[in-house]
């Protein structure tokens, strides 16, 4: 999120700008000529929604040059410029100078701990975001904090707190959609089905319009074993996104599960039409030609999911088993039909 400043931002208690003087006449100057540092401020924010981040960045300098504002909420501003320019460590000092400015801002804590957390750095997320949320100014805390938090805590194989955490968030916000679908797939991995289905959403409730949230939620429902409503999901996300290769192979799944193999080939051969190199697809084209007993075409595709798993030697190798498997089974099938037809 990109913090548009306002009359309230926070300074810091050593502003970074430049000498007084020259930003009072740099400021004086630009506004003989029409442009004030709010002009600049502006365009940047337009460049950083454009994921032009390094034109974001100079802009966001040269607004602080000239109106001498070393806000912690410009500093913010400044991170996720040098994070969309992928310069890891100036985004870090950067969110750090934020707190070291301000040690009990709840925003500057919960931008660390998302950085360290976006970065897969989920022990050094923990303490910050613990301390966006004590230092909140929400009686119960911060609810995009809490969000991130409980993240974390699955990263860190601690269930019982993200649930916790899961059910904290929910308790401020019900309509968090994908909150309520994170806890229902913790709730599904410690075979509570019953808490799970309790927080899971209807289709009905979730936004028709995103992609995302429609994929998450047919896996969920899949897990479930409620393949109706994984079918719903993924046909309102092919509605938006009639390419997407993650769809069409959780769409395969479902008509898989219910014996609609022909379906299936259909949807997982679109799949692999828009990605070749879709590892999941391709194993699981193979394995419902099997099921069809259509041996040849389950060769063929186990031979190609084969190239794909080859830095996998352990996969590679149960790939190789298998297809040894299949060819004997097919040898087998070839042999009894020849038996029969010598028959006749």
């Amino acid at each position: 999120m990109l913090l548009l400043m306002g009359d309230g931002g926070r300074w810091l208690k050593q502003p970074r700008c430049c000498n007084p003087m020259n930003a009072l006449f740099n400021n004086l100057f630009s506004k003989l000529m029409g442009r004030g540092p709010e002009h600049y401020f502006d365009k940047a924010v337009d460049a950083f929604h454009a994921h032009q981040f390094a034109k974001a960045l100079e802009l966001f300098n040269t607004y602080e040059e000239l109106s001498g504002d070393g806000s912690v909420a410009l500093y913010y501003n400044k991170a996720q410029c040098y994070e969309g320019m992928e310069e890891w460590k100036e985004a870090e000092d950067t969110y750090r100078y934020c707190i070291e400015a301000v040690p009990e801002d709840p925003e500057a804590q919960y931008m660390m701990g998302r950085f360290y957390y976006d970065r897969g750095e989920p022990e050094k997320a923990l303490q910050h975001l613990v301390n966006a949320n004590a230092y909140s100014d929400q009686h119960q805390g911060d609810v995009d904090a809490l969000s991130v938090l409980g993240f974390v805590y699955e990263d860190l194989q601690d269930p019982e707190q993200a649930i916790a955490t899961y059910e904290k968030v929910l308790s401020l916000d019900r309509n968090l959609m994908m909150v309520r679908i994170f806890l229902s797939n913790l709730y599904i991995r410690m075979k509570k089905l019953d808490k799970a289905r309790e927080y899971l959403p209807r289709p009905e409730e979730i936004d028709a319009t995103d992609v995302d949230l429609n994929l998450e939620l047919a896996t969920t429902y899949g897990r479930l074993g409620s393949w109706p409503d994984t079918k719903t999901c993924c046909h309102r996300a092919l509605q938006i996104d009639e390419r997407n290769a993650q769809v069409y192979n959780q769409l395969g799944l479902a008509h898989y599960c219910c014996h609609e193999y022909d379906k299936a080939v259909e949807h997982y051969q679109k799949a692999l039409e828009i990605d070749p190199s879709y590892d999941i697809a391709t194993n699981n084209l193979a394995y419902t030609f099997e099921k069809m007993d259509r041996f040849e075409d389950a060769i063929r595709i186990f031979n190609q999911y084969l190239i794909l798993v080859k830095n996998d030697p352990q996969e590679a190798s149960d790939v190789k088993d298998h297809i040894a498997y299949l060819v004997n089974a097919l040898e087998s099938e070839r042999q009894a039909q020849q038996a029969a037809s010598d028959a006749d």
